[in-house]
């Protein structure tokens, strides 16, 4: 039985419809039926994908990983398949599914009405998208012009601080990471970051008292604290690392 099969069998073992599934999990319901059905054109994007699946896994009480392998392993053909041909054929287990049928008629005059109604479609769908990415690129601008301000407002009153003694250090935490790496950032109050880094950008925080960190792939994240270079390496994935006035002192925390 293909890893498809058991897990829409277990779900419906356990009486949970795919409404159940996304409260449980947050997974929307395209996903789960694409699992289902092993339609890979249909799944979300690597790596997501992948943790998406495992996230099902668990969810259903589901401990055999020889169906992660499967999974791979179809992915694989699929993609294999994908590259070796422009246009899916018939004998393509994983065959694209098509959204739309045309039904055009063959006298004479429908080329033409078909072609002007193409090009009118064509017109429309080309003035949205300026429009949207005008749009985009105002937002922007305007959005790095606040976090400017921002920014440079709470550097003047973290240095007003200083002047009165009343903390001994800001601490600038800064993180760039040339592919995907999911970090958590939190301080004494809240969680200030969880989520993917995004690639080749420097991601900065500041705060009075310090950070916990976790983070997950460390393959060459760069991670800078007040312009020194913090050893990650000396923790695991996943692992609790505290900066603060005290660690500052522990001369492993930097290269």
């Amino acid at each position: 039985m293909a890893y498809g099969e058991i897990i829409k069998k277990r779900r419906l073992e356990k009486n949970l419809s795919l409404d159940d599934i996304f409260a449980m999990i947050k997974i929307k319901k395209k996903y789960i039926i694409a699992f289902e059905e092993e339609d890979y054109v249909a799944m979300p994007k690597e790596p997501f994908s992948f943790g998406f699946f495992k996230n099902y896994l668990a969810c259903l009480e589901i401990k055999d990983l020889s169906l992660l392998d499967e999974y791979k392993e179809k992915q694989k053909l699929f993609l294999q398949n994908l590259n070796n041909t422009n246009n899916i054929t018939k004998d393509n287990p994983f065959k694209k599914r098509s959204s739309y049928n045309y039904n055009i008629k063959k006298d004479a005059d429908s080329p033409s009405i078909f072609v002007k109604k193409k090009d009118n479609f064509s017109l429309f769908i080309t003035i949205i998208i300026i429009i949207i990415l005008s749009t985009f690129l105002i937002l922007n601008m305007l959005l790095k012009n606040i976090k400017k301000n921002l920014d440079t407002e709470f550097i003047t009153i973290n240095q007003t601080l200083l002047e009165k003694k009343e903390y001994k250090h800001i601490f600038e935490l800064t993180m760039n990471s040339p592919e995907a790496c999911w970090v958590v950032i939190k301080n004494k109050e809240k969680t200030l970051f969880n989520g993917l880094l995004k690639k080749n950008i420097n991601n900065t925080w500041l705060d009075f008292n310090g950070f916990e960190i976790f983070i997950g792939n460390k393959n060459n994240l760069k991670v800078m604290l007040n312009d020194k270079k913090l050893n990650i390496f000396n923790y695991k994935s996943g692992e609790k690392i505290i900066v603060n006035e005290d660690s500052l002192q522990n001369k492993e925390l930097f290269l």
